[in-house]
């Protein structure tokens, strides 16, 4: 397993069709996905990393992160083939290691809860509150380590 930051457009391409899970809990995900992660790589605001299986030449983990005054674990991912192998760990590490913060903001939404909870455990991430409707109407997000801006929900509140 190779890991690595994700450099071209073929390979933002092929992380964007890996992500199909985002879309069924955050209605933006594409727009996101293209205006702020891409753009923000090239300004050095994000970054893509990658858990690349060198055996079948394929993409099978992504973290996406946020740098800057946000420190923030936006997006971490490994496909159901590939879980259970210590990607996911390897990943999240990854992600503090390049954010060089031992405590970044993670969210999730409230149906992905007990896939994350050995990793937040595993690393000490602190719960902080429970969203309904930050990112979708109905939905509850969790966030670890900090809080989500509360602009933002009112803002998608009012889009939903």
């Amino acid at each position: 397993m190779k890991f690595y930051s994700a450099r071209t457009q073929a390979e933002y391409r092929e992380v964007y069709n890996l992500l199909q899970f985002p879309r069924r809990y955050y209605p933006n995900f594409c727009e996101w996905y293209w205006e702020k992660v891409i753009k923000g790589i090239k300004n050095g605001e994000r970054k893509i990393i990658i858990a690349f299986d060198e055996n079948i030449k394929a993409i099978v983990g992504v973290a996406i992160i946020k740098i800057g005054e946000e420190r923030k674990i936006c997006t971490l991912f490994v496909s159901k083939e590939h879980r259970h192998h210590g990607i996911g760990t390897k990943l999240m590490q990854k992600a503090i290691d390049y954010l060089n913060y031992k405590t970044p903001l993670f969210t999730f939404p409230q149906e992905l809860a007990e896939d994350f909870k050995i990793l937040m455990v595993k690393f000490g991430f602190k719960f902080t509150k429970a969203y309904n409707g930050y990112y979708k109407k109905g939905e509850i997000e969790y966030s670890y380590n900090g809080c989500l801006k509360e602009e933002n929900m009112l803002r998608e509140l009012k889009v939903a």
